[in-house]
């Protein structure tokens, strides 16, 4: 793995380190110990179960990313029994942030669509029947 140098020119060249962070070292050194673990989880995920959920996956790509394309992204509809969509987003790998608005718009409707059927089912979001 990338020595911290490497690994925050890395994050900045990606849009990941808001510049408060790259001002603030003693922040930055607390950071970097979780970036390093969450990347060690992406790289150890190989040995998941990946048989497909019965559910309709709904993910969210950044248009410009260049980490993570959006085609890349749409194969997670290969772990879903049901229909499957991909968004795609303004924005690079993170358009979270950069995208804010149109993220939590887009995020919205989809959350919206499962509200009107779970209140037509007369439960809760987790499935609890609503008295």
């Amino acid at each position: 793995m990338a020595d911290d140098s490497e690994l925050v020119r890395r994050l900045a060249s990606l849009g990941g380190l808001p510049q408060v962070l790259l001002d603030r070292p003693d922040w930055l050194a607390a950071l970097l110990p979780v970036v390093r673990d969450d990347l060690l989880l992406c790289e150890g995920a190989g040995g998941v179960d990946r048989t497909p959920l019965p559910i309709p996956l709904h993910t969210f790509a950044g248009a410009d990313d260049r980490l993570v394309t959006v085609p890349e992204v749409r194969e997670w509809s290969l772990y879903s029994t049901r229909d499957s969509e991909t968004v795609d987003v303004p924005g690079g790998h993170f358009f979270i942030r950069e995208q804010e608005t149109a993220f939590l718009d887009r995020l919205s409707d989809v959350v919206s669509r499962y509200v009107d059927i779970v209140d037509l089912m007369g439960m809760d979001l987790v499935g609890a029947p609503v008295d």
